[in-house]
């Protein structure tokens, strides 16, 4: 029997987008920055999974949380906005096994003590064939 198997995309995602976004230096992760984090510009990626399709396609769903100081509305809304032009532009990337991307967002959230955008991506994702036993 032959299955397809997917690469680990937040790992894959934080590597392309941390390279993109070095004006901002921001700390990008899986996870929220804990208590003890030095306010500057953060990006959580969570992948929300999704359908198999055909072959070794598949559909993710991921989001991204965008945080800034609180002082630094624009900033982080660029920061935001450069990460949503990063995913479209994921399928132009050799790296990346990203075959389409539409993109939603950012759109601003009501954080206290600093600001934060958010966005979502519905990436196809193509994986390598493997056979089972």
């Amino acid at each position: 029997m032959i299955a397809a198997e997917f690469p680990d995309l937040e790992m894959l995602l934080k590597d392309y987008l941390a390279g993109g976004l070095v004006s901002w230096s921001p700390l990008v992760g899986r996870r929220f920055p804990d208590k003890n984090w030095v306010p500057g510009f953060a990006m959580v990626i969570r992948d929300d999974s999704g359908g198999d399709g055909p072959l070794v396609l598949a559909t993710r769903n991921i989001g991204l949380t965008c945080i800034g100081p609180e002082a630094s509305y624009q900033q982080t809304r660029q920061m935001a906005e450069r990460a949503a032009t990063l995913l479209r532009a994921a399928p132009d990337a050799p790296i990346l096994p990203i075959a389409d991307a539409t993109v939603r967002g950012p759109y601003s959230l009501d954080a206290i003590g600093r600001v934060e955008f958010y966005l979502t991506a519905s990436l196809t994702v193509v994986g390598h064939p493997v056979t089972l036993q």
